[in-house]
């Protein structure tokens, strides 16, 4: 069975504009075949913003492009009411933004084992189900 991973916007990020020093990381974990990939709507937002606004990409059809292509690849969840809700309690228990605990929140409703992300607490172990993993450390 498949290990479910769960990856922030950085990650992403860092895999589609194949950043320099930091690609390996992201493509070590995006073609491990033992990983079952999940990310959320949540976080495709937050990639189509970085993207136009960095200027990443040459423009929105790429940004579609690579949109098209993380949906090829990984399980994309939306957000729920519960979510939000879960998010509020996360944010005082582990001291972490809202928005950062939303996406806790999302990857803990998906039953993911591990959130890869470069902006959080580096293995905190988040409700003894949910390892973050800084790939970068």
């Amino acid at each position: 069975m498949k290990e479910r991973v769960f990856t922030d916007t950085n990650i992403l990020i860092y895999h589609f504009t194949q950043e320099a020093g930091k690609y390996k990381f992201t493509d070590a974990i995006i073609a491990n075949p033992a990983h079952h990939l999940v990310t959320s709507t949540k976080v495709l937002s937050e990639f189509a913003n970085v993207c136009l606004r960095k200027k990443f990409v040459k423009g929105k059809s790429e940004i579609k492009a690579h949109i098209e292509a993380i949906e090829a690849l990984f399980e994309v969840v939306g957000l729920s009411d519960k979510d939000v809700l879960k998010a509020l309690d996360l944010q005082d228990r582990y001291k972490i933004s809202f928005y950062d605990a939303l996406i806790v929140a999302n990857a803990l409703h998906a039953g993911c084992q591990k959130l890869y992300s470069e902006d959080m607490h580096h293995g905190l172990l988040v409700e003894r189900k949910l390892r973050i993993i800084n790939p970068f450390k």
